[in-house]
Order: C-alpha cells, then structure tokens, then sequence
C-alpha cells in the first residue's frame, strides 16, 4: 500500500521552476493570445517581468501536479482552476481567492483565467488576493 503512493508520487509531472521567483499553472486549454495579455497585464501590475520571474506551467485541468517539492524554490504560486497535490494535511479544504503559506511560499487557487475575464466580482477577487500575495509591504 505505501509503495503505491511513492510510484503515484513519482508518476506525477515535475516543473522546473529554476531561477523564477513565481509559478503560474493555467490550463492548456487557456494557452491564448488573450490570456497571455491578460497574464502579462497582470505581471506589470505586480511588477513581475513574465520572461524572467514567472515560470508558466500549462497543463490539463484534470491533471495533478505535485507541488510538494518546489515549494522551497519559489516564493509564489497561483493554480488557475487545475487540480494539484501539495501531499499537505487539509488541502481539499483550500478556498479560491485566499493566500496560503506552505514552507515559504505564498500560494493561491483561482478560478480558471476565462471566468475570471468574464466575471468582474471574480476579477475583483484575485487583484485583491494577488496584491495581498505579491504587493505586501
């Protein structure tokens, strides 16, 4: 039984996050010349340059993603509506739109970046959530 889990664990996508301060993991499906202009409207609102702070890890939505051992390389993590592991107690009890720490890493879940385009209230949600992550003074 416990072998099952370590092959589960090992089977699970690894990201490289080498030299990037923050990760954000969208769904393949979003990978569009509109969201990568809303991505990038995002990074300058929080000062961030997309082509040397964020790692932009697209995969599918249903698609888990272990993010128990990057937890140390990266400061921040946004999940734009895709599932992942952090193999942490309580995980599935996370809510949207709230920052999180785990070891030193702030770390949030959103809805996916299509709803949040389309809905102002969500919008709202995550710059508020995104200037309490990244914007602390």
């Amino acid at each position: 039984m416990e072998n099952d889990f370590v092959f589960k664990l090992n089977q699970l996508p690894k990201i490289n996050v080498e030299n990037y301060s923050t990760l954000f993991i969208l769904d393949k499906s979003e990978n569009t010349p509109n969201i990568h202009e809303t991505l990038g409207k995002i990074a300058t609102a929080l000062n961030l340059n997309v082509e040397k702070d964020i790692c932009f890890y697209w995969t599918t939505k249903n698609r888990k993603t272990n993010l128990g051992p990057i937890l140390d390389d990266v400061k921040h993590v946004v999940c734009f509506n895709v599932e992942t592991d952090l193999f942490l107690p309580n995980v599935a009890q996370l809510e949207k739109y709230r920052v999180y720490t785990f070891e030193s890493c702030n770390f949030q879940l959103a809805d996916d970046m299509n709803t949040i385009i389309s809905d102002l209230e969500k919008k709202a949600k995550l710059w508020a959530c995104l200037q309490k992550q990244f914007l602390k003074k």
